[in-house]
């Protein structure tokens, strides 16, 4: 009896060691698995040292001032019985524009919705290891690729397509302690980007060796902050980001006056866009229409007006800007869209 015990007792422990090397043969095939499965869902879809390639060698215009209503979306100035929010907007998209609603996808969120307006790309799904707060790589825009760049608004957005520091590309953003106090003023935020345009604008115009400004294939970046603010406190519905897009919506002739005034060439290019929507209660970052429905209206120089809405993708954008003032294309640009009259 006991000499049996003692045989087999190498058999038990035997197989022991064989439900072990299973165990561990299963786990280590599951990983790979879940590694190949990252590899291929969550790796950056961008390529570098691809060759950049140039728009157009014959651009219809010269420079482009890009404007980004931060949070506002498409209903709340195209939808019937809103236009009397935006009465110059409406006055321009229905006269001399082409317009439409642009579709963004998700995360709809400020980070992505830019980077898909001036890089061409949607969101990276890299980022999902960076929590989604910032691109793990460095990604072309066309405010890299322009001749030079200048722009104004949220620190967390201006500053983000110039992390290498280059000269062409100029940068102003207020202390984000203003961007505390703009909960309470949220129009306060455009305001400063609308006074620290004009007084950049005066300064060049008096400026004999500011031969950079008077170059052509410029872009001029105008990121207001204030919608997205008042949507976020105290919602789509209320007065208070009614108001804010009335403000944007009264300074849009002055800007484009502004520039006309400096440049009357004819030659100045005007788009105006946002990154996102929000929802009914003031949040975003999902996928619902009033999220991903946001609006487009361009006019200006190389714009074919179009008396019908026409409705783009968000990424579209970035190459419409390069073929407007023949700079290169956004490397890894998707988009195929172009509205040059």
């Amino acid at each position: 009896h006991w000499t049996d015990v003692n045989m087999q007792r190498p058999l038990i422990k035997a197989r022991h060691r064989n439900v072990i090397s299973l165990i561990v043969f299963g786990i280590l095939v599951h990983a790979l698995i879940m590694k190949a499965a990252f590899d291929i869902y969550f790796s950056s879809p961008i390529d570098h040292g691809m060759t950049p390639v140039k728009s157009t060698t014959n651009p219809p215009a010269k420079r482009v001032v890009f404007i980004v209503a931060d949070g506002l979306r498409a209903d709340s100035i195209f939808r019937k019985g809103q236009t009397v929010k935006t009465p110059h907007l409406t006055k321009i998209r229905k006269t001399r524009a082409s317009w439409g609603i642009a579709h963004t996808r998700v995360p709809t969120e400020s980070r992505p919705g830019h980077v898909a307006l001036l890089a061409g790309i949607y969101e990276d799904p890299s980022a999902i290891f960076q929590s989604w707060t910032g691109n793990p790589v460095d990604f072309d825009s066309v405010i890299n690729q322009s001749a030079n760049a200048w722009c104004w608004g949220s620190p967390n957005i201006v500053n983000m397509f110039n992390k290498d520091e280059l000269p062409h590309i100029h940068s102003y953003s207020y202390d984000p302690n203003i961007q505390d106090f703009g909960k309470n003023n949220t129009a306060a935020l455009d305001l400063w980007v609308f006074e620290h345009l004009r007084d950049f604008l005066e300064e060049q115009k008096k400026c004999l060796d500011c031969f950079d400004f008077w170059e052509n294939g410029n872009i001029f970046f105008l990121h207001l902050l204030g919608i997205d603010t008042a949507g976020h406190g105290y919602k789509p519905d209320s007065l208070e980001y009614i108001e804010n897009i009335r403000t944007v919506d009264h300074y849009i002739p002055k800007v484009e006056q502004m520039f006309e005034k400096i440049f009357p060439d004819s030659s100045t290019a005007y788009i105006f866009t946002a990154d996102h929507g929000m929802t009914d209660w003031g949040s975003h970052g999902a996928g619902s229409d009033h999220e991903t429905n946001i609006p487009f209206i361009a006019w200006g120089a190389g714009i074919k007006v179009e008396e019908i809405q026409k409705d783009i993708k968000q990424i579209d954008v970035a190459p419409l800007i390069s073929a407007l003032i023949g700079i290169n294309y956004p490397i890894n640009s998707l988009a195929s869209y172009f509205l040059i009259g």
